[in-house]
Parts: structure tokens; C-alpha cells; sequence
């Protein structure tokens, strides 16, 4: 009795109603960790492992270095006045991720992405993992994701409107390129103090800045983008 009434507790805490233009996942998703890797999306939609959701400590699931496989499930009833939105994890370097989206009586085919993905091949030419996907205006659609990396599991999900989806992605555009023009500048300024004054301080300053600019560009996908967007291969070396 006691373990129906947490699976129907857990199970009612997946619904989310969409009414603005950008709604977090993370709060009202559910998971389960998959250690073997066997599980399919058909034995998750059939329910074999709603007895093992739970919801996560944090609003932005996070489980560190993991070799686990990690599934989510949320229902989402849209009541916007569009239906086209678009769905995305905005930490970028997980390897893979299936993304599925059912409606009723109609069970969605597999999307993938993850930082194994040519830019070529994605929605938008963005560093997040993102899917364009519809939800009738009115009807509750079950999102269900498959993640798995050897990296840092991170899963920050949004839905939102395409609208909101290319103004996040300007901004956070607008504000990387502005932190590297600033470091950059200062390497650059210091690369020609040592010019003037011949001091190798100013020369390993200049070093260290540039090698704080490489780091961060590899920690948030940047280099992905700009530098092997279409060869990910040297991109996760």
C-alpha cells in the first residue's frame, strides 16, 4: 500500500502546465538511473520502471561523473497560443541524448543530439541540445529523455517558444563573445608590454589569459562550435 501511494504521488508530480514563454524542466521532471543499459523506451512508456521514479534533490538535475543512463519523464499541457516550441538541454556536452515526444494516442520517433552531433545537422546553429517540437494548443504531451556521457551529467531542460529560444540564444551568444573580446584584449595588451619592456612576466600573463579563454570555450561548447563544428571528434578530445 505504502509503495502505490509514492507511485502515485511520484507519478503526479510530472505534470507541468506551459503558460509563459520559457518553463524549466528540471522542477517538475521524473527520473530513474538505467546502471545496466539495457532498458528501452518501450518498457519506459509501457511503465515497468514508474515504481523507480523519483524527483531530484536540485531544480537543475545534476549528477556528476556518472556511467550511468538516466531517464526523465514530464508531462506538459500546453496553454500558450502556439504550438511550436522547442525543447532544450542548455549544457551541450552531454555524448548521447534521445529526446521523445507522445501525444495522445500517437508515441513520437527518436530525436538525437548530444556534442557528437555535427552543427550541420542541428535545429539551430547553437551550442545547447535542442529539438523543435509541437504540442496542440490545449493538449498534454509526455516528453521522455535518455541521457548518457562521460563527462558531467548536467540536464538544465527547457521548453519554450521559438521566439524566447532565439533570444536566450542571443544573449548568451552576445555575452561569450564579450567575455573573450575583453580577455583576448587583455592578452593582446600584454603581449606588447613584454614587446616594449622585454619583461617575461608579461608574456606568461598573457599566456595565462589565453589559456583561461581556451578552458572556458571548451567547458561550454564553444569550441565545438567555432572551431570544429563539423569534425566533433577533435572537439571532445
Amino acid at each position: 500500500m505504502v509503495h502505490l501511494f509514492a507511485l502515485i504521488i511520484s507519478t503526479s508530480l510530472t505534470g507541468v502546465v506551459l503558460d509563459q514563454p520559457s518553463l524549466e524542466l528540471g522542477p517538475h521532471s521524473l527520473y530513474f538511473e538505467d546502471t545496466t543499459g539495457n532498458i528501452t523506451i518501450a518498457q519506459v512508456r509501457a511503465g515497468e520502471f514508474d515504481a523507480q521514479l523519483q524527483k531530484h534533490e536540485r531544480d537543475v538535475p545534476n549528477f556528476g561523473l556518472s556511467n550511468s543512463i538516466y531517464w526523465f519523464k514530464i508531462n506538459v499541457e500546453n496553454r500558450l497560443d502556439t504550438e511550436r516550441l522547442v525543447f532544450s538541454n542548455r549544457y551541450g556536452l552531454i555524448d548521447n541524448f534521445e529526446f521523445y515526444l507522445d501525444l495522445p494516442g500517437l508515441e513520437g520517433s527518436a530525436q538525437f543530439g548530444g556534442d557528437h552531433l555535427k552543427f550541420s545537422k542541428r535545429y539551430r546553429s547553437h551550442k545547447s541540445i535542442h529539438f523543435p517540437v509541437e504540442i496542440p494548443i490545449g493538449q498534454t504531451a509526455t516528453l521522455y529523455v535518455r541521457a548518457q556521457t562521460n563527462g558531467s551529467m548536467q540536464l538544465p531542460m527547457v521548453i519554450e517558444t521559438e521566439y524566447a529560444f532565439d533570444n536566450f540564444t542571443l544573449a548568451d551568444t552576445s555575452l561569450w563573445v564579450l567575455f573573450y573580446g575583453v580577455m583576448l584584449a587583455m592578452c593582446i595588451y600584454h603581449l606588447l608590454l613584454y614587446i616594449s619592456l622585454r619583461e617575461v612576466q608579461y608574456v606568461l600573463c598573457a599566456g595565462f589569459l589565453f589559456l583561461i579563454v581556451l578552458t572556458n570555450a571548451a567547458l561550454n561548447g564553444d569550441t565545438l562550435r567555432y572551431v570544429f563544428p563539423n569534425n566533433p571528434y577533435w572537439g571532445n578530445m
